[in-house]
């Protein structure tokens, strides 16, 4: 039993040595095993790193190539932008040369016109003051041939005058000589002295009409009101008077039209005189904002400032102005107030031509309606404000800056009618 024990212990023994010796077996060879996987896991990775770097390496390559064509690419660009930096370089350059020229081409023309300019002002500057002196010079040398003319003028008279009273007084010495002879014998004795006394009578009167006239002229002259400017010059009659420009009836309607702001020649206008504006006719434009006029009146002839001349065409219905009447015995005529009832028709160029106005006439009595024609119709001062309100903005336009040309010889000595005498200023006819 024992010896069975034994041999069964040592089969077991033996088993389990077996056993172990097996196992032992089995881990090395699992060791071995596991070795080797690890060398090939090792050697697996160092091939999948080497790959990786090759791979790595491999798109570097490419990369790299890449990036030296976008470099390249770049340096072309970069070159291209510098070649056209460099052309426009050049255009700006040659652009800048050339406004620089200009630029002084434009300086050096400046520089011209400023010399040139100052050279104008320093020559207008000149003719003015030569203006002003001649003006000085003109009034007056103007002045003291009128000094001189009225002087020779009035030397004349007073020595025809000194003529006459010592013709008068040995006229009366005659007469008185006659008259004894007369008482003094029964014979009659020849009218001598009828015939002397027609002789100066004739001469008194041929010698008082003409020195009147004259001597009207030189006092009117020395009474002519003066401009704003505090000067006013009058120049000589001429012995040749000129004439009012004639007009046709189409000319006519053309000439009074005011639409333009500027006076035709031959227009018919109201001019004024001592504050009133009579009739005149248009004789010209003299490039200084005046113009000569003729009054209708007497053909006297005056240089006037535009804002003291009415056109024609300003006389519209209801308009207030002064009637030229009837001539009394001192030569003058009536003078009374009216108010435009109807005027002349443009559109009928012979109505127009004609310048007939219905204007009703007033006094303290009646009223009456009369047919009037354009020339015996004018204006006071008050009445031509009115008439002008509302076609021009300026008012103080009563200056007489003016050249006279001949003599103004009518203003009216009113033997005015109702109320228009207290009224209305009036000058004579003479």
């Amino acid at each position: 039993m024992n010896s069975s024990n034994c041999n069964s212990d040592n089969q077991s023994d033996s088993s389990f040595l077996t056993e172990e010796s097996g196992t032992s077996k089995k881990r090395k060879l699992s060791m071995v095993g596991n070795s080797l996987s690890n060398v090939q896991l090792k050697v697996l990775q160092f091939e999948n790193q080497t790959l990786k770097q090759l791979v790595q390496e491999f798109e570097n390559d490419n990369e790299f190539n890449g990036l030296k064509a976008k470099i390249t690419e770049l340096e072309e660009i970069v070159a291209k932008l510098q070649k056209e930096n460099s052309d426009m370089q050049k255009k700006n350059e040659v652009e800048k040369n050339q406004l620089k020229i200009q630029n002084n081409s434009l300086n050096s023309i400046i520089s011209d016109l400023t010399s040139k300019t100052k050279i104008v002002e320093n020559e207008k500057k000149q003719l003015e003051s030569k203006i002003e002196e001649l003006k000085i010079l003109l009034i007056k040398n103007i002045k003291s041939e009128l000094k001189d003319s009225v002087g020779s003028e009035k030397t004349i008279l007073e020595g025809t005058i000194d003529k006459l009273n010592s013709e008068i007084n040995d006229l009366k010495n005659k007469l008185a000589d006659k008259e004894k002879v007369i008482h003094n014998s029964v014979v009659p004795v020849n009218d001598e002295s009828d015939i002397i006394v027609e002789k100066i009578c004739n001469k008194l009167q041929q010698f008082l009409t003409s020195s009147n006239s004259e001597i009207n002229c030189f006092k009117k002259s020395k009474k002519m009101d003066t401009s704003k400017s505090g000067t006013s010059t009058i120049s000589k009659s001429t012995k040749l008077q000129e004439e009012a420009p004639k007009l046709t009836v189409e000319e006519q309607i053309i000439a009074d039209n005011y639409s333009s702001g500027h006076f035709e020649k031959g227009a018919r206008v109201y001019a004024i005189w001592d504050k009133e504006y009579y009739s005149a006719i248009c004789g010209g434009y003299d490039g200084l904002s005046r113009y000569k006029v003729f009054y209708t009146d007497d053909q006297s002839i005056r240089i006037i400032p535009r804002d003291s001349i009415v056109p024609i065409c300003m006389i519209k219905e209801g308009s207030l102005v002064t009637v030229l009447g009837e001539t009394v015995n001192d030569g003058g005529r009536e003078i009374c107030d009216g108010k435009v009832l109807a005027i002349p028709s443009i559109e009928n160029t012979e109505e127009w031509h004609r310048g007939l106005y219905k204007i009703e006439i007033q006094d303290d009595v009646n009223a009456e309606s009369r047919e009037i024609e354009w020339f015996d119709i004018c204006f006071t001062e008050s009445q031509y404000k009115k008439i002008i309100k509302g076609f021009k903005k300026k008012t103080d336009v009563f200056q007489e800056n003016f050249v006279e040309s001949g003599h103004r010889t009518r203003r009216f000595n009113a033997a005015a009618v109702g109320t228009a005498a207290a009224s209305t200023s009036s000058t004579k006819r003479r």
